[in-house]
C-alpha cells in the first residue's frame, strides 16, 4: 500500500512520482533512530503534500529543502520536548484544517477522474472548470472513474453491514484495484 500511495502524494505535490518513493523510506529510516513510538504514520500523507504544492510549486529543490527545514524543526522541538504545544490547539482547528485540506485535494483530483488533463488544482479554479471544461470531459474515462466509485461506496456499505468487517474491507479494495487496473488495461491496449 505504501508504493502507490506515494507515488499519489509526489503527483499531489507536484514533483515527479519517484520523489514519493523516496519520501517513504527515507522517513522510516530516520525514524528507526529517532522515533519514540510504534503506532505512528511515517512517510508523506496528503496534507502534507497540498502543503509542498502550495509552497514549492514543483520547484524539485525547494521541496527538499523545505522537507529538509522541516525536518530539523521536529528534531529540535522532539529534543527540547514541544509536543505539548500541540495540546493548545483546539479540535475544531485540526478538524477544520483536515476538512479543508481534504476538500482541496478532492476538488484537484477530478479532472483525473473525468479524463481532463489541463485541470487546475486550485479548489476555486477546480470549481470553475467543472462548467467552463465540460466539453474536454473523456466519457470513457468518467465512467470508468465513476464506477470505481460507486463500487467501492456499496462495498463500504456492505462492510457496515457485514459481520466480518476487515475481511470485507480487505477483499473490497483488492478486488476493485485489480480489476479497475485490468479493465483500463483493457480499454487502453
Amino acid at each position: 500500500m505504501v508504493v502507490p500511495q506515494s507515488l499519489a502524494y509526489a503527483v499531489t505535490a507536484n514533483l515527479p512520482a519517484v520523489y514519493g518513493l523516496y519520501a517513504s523510506y527515507i522517513g522510516v529510516w530516520v525514524y528507526i533512530f529517532f522515533g519514540t513510538s510504534k503506532d505512528v504514520t511515517v512517510g508523506p500523507t496528503s496534507i502534507m503534500s497540498s502543503l509542498v504544492a502550495s509552497t514549492a510549486e514543483g520547484d524539485i529543490a525547494y521541496a527538499i529543502c523545505l522537507s529538509l527545514v522541516a525536518g530539523i524543526y521536529m528534531l529540535i522541538f522532539g529534543l527540547l520536548e514541544f509536543g505539548w504545544v500541540m495540546w493548545l490547539i483546539s479540535y475544531p482547528t485540526l478538524a477544520g484544517f483536515t476538512s479543508a485540506a481534504a476538500i482541496k485535494i478532492a476538488a484537484g483530483e477530478i479532472g483525473d477522474l473525468v479524463g481532463i488533463s489541463d485541470w487546475d488544482s486550485d479548489f476555486v479554479d477546480a470549481c470553475e472548470d467543472v462548467f467552463t471544461k465540460y466539453d474536454q470531459i473523456r466519457w470513457t474515462d468518467a465512467v470508468l472513474g465513476f464506477s470505481c466509485l460507486g463500487i467501492l461506496i456499496l462495498l463500504w456499505l456492505l462492510q457496515k453491514l457485514s459481520a466480518m468487517k476487515y475481511a470485507v474491507e480487505q477483499q473490497a479494495n483488492g478486488f476493485t484495484g485489480r480489476y479497475y487496473v485490468w479493465r483500463s488495461y483493457g480499454m487502453w491496449a
